[in-house]
């Protein structure tokens, strides 16, 4: 019995259906996540494609760090000039830019630089 309901699986399924809700719903309410509330996300291909081929069972350094890419490109947290003066503004300076064009340097601007493009 689970809050007066009855379970009809096995309980190890249960609980990490469970944990993984939670963990879900602890993501999603983040203030920084509100954007992704309101939209269609098939969020099970997702968390399947963050996840990757690795095993579930173990976590090696090669297969972390990709997962931690995967998740900064979803969350648009790559350290491009603009998020890093807005989380170090004491190391950079808003004079910063892209590199390529001078301009201001976004999660958009990364993968729309006509500079960079043009190479």
């Amino acid at each position: 019995m689970y809050n007066s309901t009855a379970i009809m699986t096995p309980l190890r399924p249960f609980l990490k259906h469970i944990t993984q809700a939670q963990g879900f719903h602890k993501f999603i309410i983040l203030r920084r996540n509100t954007k992704y509330r309101y939209l269609n996300i098939a969020w099970l291909l997702v968390s399947r494609h963050i996840q990757g081929d690795s095993p579930h069972l173990s976590t090696d350094f090669h297969s972390s760090y990709y997962k931690a890419k995967r998740i900064k490109l979803l969350l648009e947290e790559l350290p491009t000039v603009q998020f890093l003066q807005h989380t170090s503004s004491h190391l950079y300076d808003a004079t910063r830019g892209c590199v390529w064009c001078s301009a201001v340097e976004s999660f958009e601007h990364i993968w729309t630089c006509p500079q960079k493009l043009s190479l």
